[in-house]
Formats: structure tokens, C-alpha cells, sequence
């Protein structure tokens, strides 16, 4: 249960779980589905489109869940999507943002997979089934930076990967090529992950985050108590926008939009050289003279790193 209390997410990717077990245990378990796995599916179904369907929209104080909004270039309802998807499916693996510069990134995070065990998912297709929605999440999405192997939007994979290399490498009967394919497949693990912490063709990368063994990932530009001394100013009921690295310094209020989504925002924080996503660092800068330049707000506070505008009333 506390499985599915995780993320919006988890109950339908709990749906695929239930139904690759169900597959993998078919011979010696079957009987016995009415008495856990059936109830558990029916559960997830439920529970899944209650959260995705009702709760979400509630939540974000909307009429439909604007996580929608990534897959909307597939159709205008799940069952339009789905459609389409079965009469197009080359959109699952194709740069469906029209600009080359993307191409690539769904590649690399396929190859990933492979070697970081996918290819065991293979040889026991089960185990296939369970990551088919952490794909169809990453893939079908309008999001280049959901294709990618960038920050935590693939965590999901590692389980599956972990229970199947465990499930295909604890079969094997002879010792020596049990050993021979567990360091294989340890190495190849271990290579691909140093191989993409020095560069990647996912984009808005930035490897001073996970290149622990370099002296950047230690240090930072940020003044963190001027950062901190604009952020204790805002009154907890203003609605703020700003950048990704301080969204969660501003979490508990009821509204926080990451720039350039602006709406109604009393407030803008913005990190001027860090964390710029979605933005580049040099179309953030024009976003900043803009508002500078603007009649709806007004900076009163600017650092080297740092920039504050409040809405003029």
C-alpha cells in the first residue's frame, strides 16, 4: 500500500508489476490469483484512476490533470491516445519535436537500459511488461527532458533491472558462467554509468551535479544566505515563481510556478546562472531584461546570482 502512496504514477505502474508476476509465476501460482493478485489489480485500477483522474486535478486546482499537457500532441483523450499510438507507433521511439537537435536522446537511453541489465529483461519477458509504462511515460511525452537519462526520471527502471539480472543470473547452473556473466554485466553497469557521467546526448545536463569526483560538485556560486534572506521576506500566502533549484525552499505554499510560467505570481526569485532549466542560460537573461524592462514587475533585489522582482500593484 505505501507502494502506491509514492508518486501519482506508482498504482498504474503497479498494474504492469501485478501482471508480469502474474505471467512469471503462472505455473505454480495460478490457482491462487483470486485470492491476492486479482484483488491487488483491481485495487490499482481503481486506486490509479481516482489519483490520476479526480485527486490530480483537485490538487493542482484545474478541471483536467495538466500532466496531460506532455501528451497532448497524441490525442485529446486516453482513449485517442492509445489509437493513435497502435496506428503511429513510431512515435514511441522518433524525436517528435521536429528539431534535430533532440535526436539522439531516446537512443541513448535505450542502450542504457540494455546494458544496464535490459538485456535480461529481454531473456524474461516479464519483467519486460513491468517497465513497458516507465517507457511509455518517458517516451510518448512532449518533454525532450523526460527521454533522457538526466536527473530522476529513470529510477523506476532499477528495481526491474536489479530483480531480473538476479531472477536470469541465479538459473544459471554452471558456477563459472554465473560468475563470468554477474562481472560482465557489473562492468558493463559500471562503464556506461562513468562513460555518461563525463557526457551524455540527453540535454540540460550538467555533470558538476554527479561528477563527485571532480572539485566543482563541492562548490557553488550561490549565497545561499542572500538566497535565503529574499526567500524569508515573501509572505507564505504570495505566489511565487522561480527557478528549479529554489522551488523547494518555497514549497509550502499553496501556489509555486517554475519560470518562465508566470501567471499571476506575486513574486519572481530567479538564480541567474544555475539551474536555468527549461530555459538556456542565455534566453534566461532575456527573459530577465524583460521583466526588467516590463511594466508588471519590479527588481528589488539583484546579486551577481541572484535576482528578485515583486509584482507592481
Amino acid at each position: 500500500m505505501l507502494f502506491l502512496f509514492t508518486k501519482e504514477v506508482m498504482a498504474i505502474w503497479g498494474i504492469f508489476i501485478l501482471i508480469g508476476l502474474m505471467i512469471k509465476n503462472r505455473a505454480s501460482l495460478s490457482k491462487q490469483y483470486i485470492k491476492l493478485e486479482i484483488p491487488l489489480l483491481i485495487t490499482a485500477v481503481v486506486y490509479g484512476s481516482i489519483v490520476i483522474f479526480w485527486a490530480m486535478p483537485k490538487l493542482q486546482l484545474s478541471d483536467t490533470n495538466l500532466q496531460f499537457g506532455r501528451y497532448a500532441h497524441i490525442g485529446n483523450s486516453v482513449w485517442e491516445m492509445i489509437t493513435n499510438i497502435l496506428r503511429n507507433p513510431q512515435i514511441i521511439f522518433s524525436n517528435t519535436t521536429g528539431n534535430a537537435i533532440y535526436d539522439g536522446i531516446k537512443a541513448e537511453t535505450i542502450i542504457m537500459f540494455l546494458l544496464a541489465g535490459g538485456v535480461f529483461c529481454i531473456l524474461k519477458p516479464a519483467y519486460l511488461i513491468m517497465v513497458l509504462p516507465i517507457f511509455a511515460q518517458k517516451f510518448l511525452s512532449s518533454d525532450y527532458g523526460l527521454w533522457g537519462i538526466n536527473n530522476h526520471y529513470s529510477i523506476e527502471f532499477v528495481p526491474i533491472l536489479a530483480l531480473a539480472t538476479i531472477d536470469v543470473v541465479s538459473n544459471i547452473k554452471k558456477a563459472i558462467l554465473q560468475n563470468l556473466i554477474t562481472i560482465s554485466a557489473a562492468a558493463l553497469t559500471l562503464y556506461s554509468t562513468a562513460r555518461t557521467m563525463e557526457s551524455r546526448d540527453s540535454k540540460w545536463y550538467n555533470e558538476i551535479n554527479t561528477q563527485f569526483y571532480k572539485k566543482a560538485h563541492y562548490q557553488s556560486d550561490i549565497n545561499r544566505s542572500e538566497v535565503f534572506e529574499i526567500i524569508k521576506g515573501i509572505p507564505s500566502s504570495a505566489i511565487v515563481s522561480t527557478s528549479s533549484p529554489l522551488a523547494p525552499r518555497l514549497a509550502f505554499r499553496e501556489k509555486v510556478l517554475l519560470f518562465p510560467n508566470i501567471k499571476n505570481a506575486d513574486y519572481i526569485i530567479l538564480l541567474k546562472k544555475e539551474g536555468t532549466y527549461p530555459l538556456s542560460p542565455d534566453k534566461l537573461a532575456s527573459e530577465i531584461e524583460k521583466l526588467k524592462v516590463g511594466n508588471h514587475y519590479e527588481a528589488y533585489f539583484e546579486s551577481e546570482t541572484l535576482i528578485a522582482f515583486k509584482k507592481i500593484l
